[in-house]
């Protein structure tokens, strides 16, 4: 393996360790070696993971930076697969971080027909997930009901199992915008009920997204497991803010990241309101 390679994996070990500023100085030196060397295809991937480390704790404008130039050089080499996944990130980030619903669901759209062409099911099933969520804002809700059901069967298909809690979470949005509450917490359960099976700890933390989407439901359904569910979920996102030792990173790890800042907001409105309550 070359040495930009040897960095790079560094580079992606600590990102994987919430290490955020080793991670980043490891990529940055990749990704000058590479350059030295005319390595596109190694540039490109260093791009993508720079991308992904930006992502990570909330710098979404660095990220898409590094995204577009990661995308530009696998359009230059023809690297399919590698555009596939950019779209993918263009998606998550007009999305989740601009709101912009309709280019969201363009960029979704453009990558699940690339990697149906290609016949890549686990790209098939991101942008299928990432298109429901479009579908939601866009209030196409029957649109968004077939994508999440297609997206899970393939999960199934290819056994990635963990990655179904997403898509459940989808679906739980789905209901809660259209006011069914008691299939949004049919959703919510099966999510609870998968991080009890999988005996969530220190060292196997819950995916946040999902267990913010568990908090808003049960706040809207006056759920009586608000409360511990938000508990739990203020719990594990410290834990994770904890190991990473750069004060700026962890800041923006949470208050940018957006179900990041709405654990806290929620957590931080619970305590108020025991704190009013209080004779």
């Amino acid at each position: 393996m070359s040495q930009a390679g040897v960095l790079s994996n560094l580079g992606n070990i600590y990102r994987g360790q919430l290490e955020f500023k080793q991670s980043a100085d490891y990529l940055e030196a990749a990704l000058g070696l590479s350059r030295e060397i005319g390595y596109k295809l190694a540039e490109g991937v260093i791009f993508s993971n720079l991308g992904m480390l930006y992502k990570d704790f909330g710098e979404y404008q660095k990220a898409w930076n590094a995204f577009e130039q990661s995308l530009a050089i696998n359009r230059q080499l023809k690297n399919h697969m590698g555009v596939v996944d950019i779209l993918w990130e263009f998606a998550f980030i007009t999305l989740f971080i601009h709101e912009d619903f309709q280019s969201a669901r363009n960029y979704a759209e453009e990558g699940l027909s690339a990697a149906q062409e290609a016949g890549d099911l686990f790209y098939e099933t991101l942008h299928s997930y990432l298109l429901a969520l479009s579908f939601i804002s866009l209030e196409k809700w029957s649109e968004a009901t077939d994508l999440f059901g297609k997206s899970i069967e393939i999960l199934k298909k290819i056994d990635l199992q963990g990655e179904i809690s997403y898509r459940w979470a989808g679906l739980a949005r789905l209901y809660l915008a259209q006011g069914m509450l008691d299939q949004a917490v049919q959703q919510v359960d099966l999510i609870l009920d998968d991080l009890d099976a999988n005996q969530v700890d220190g060292t196997n933390p819950p995916a946040m997204l999902p267990l913010h989407t568990c908090c808003v439901v049960l706040l809207a359904s006056n759920d009586p497991r608000f409360p511990q569910v938000l508990e739990t979920a203020y719990h594990h996102l410290q834990n994770l803010a904890d190991k990473i030792l750069n004060k700026e990173m962890q800041n923006s790890f949470l208050v940018n990241v957006p179900w990041h800042r709405g654990i806290i907001e929620l957590w931080e409105a619970e305590r108020q309101k025991k704190s009013d309550n209080q004779p």
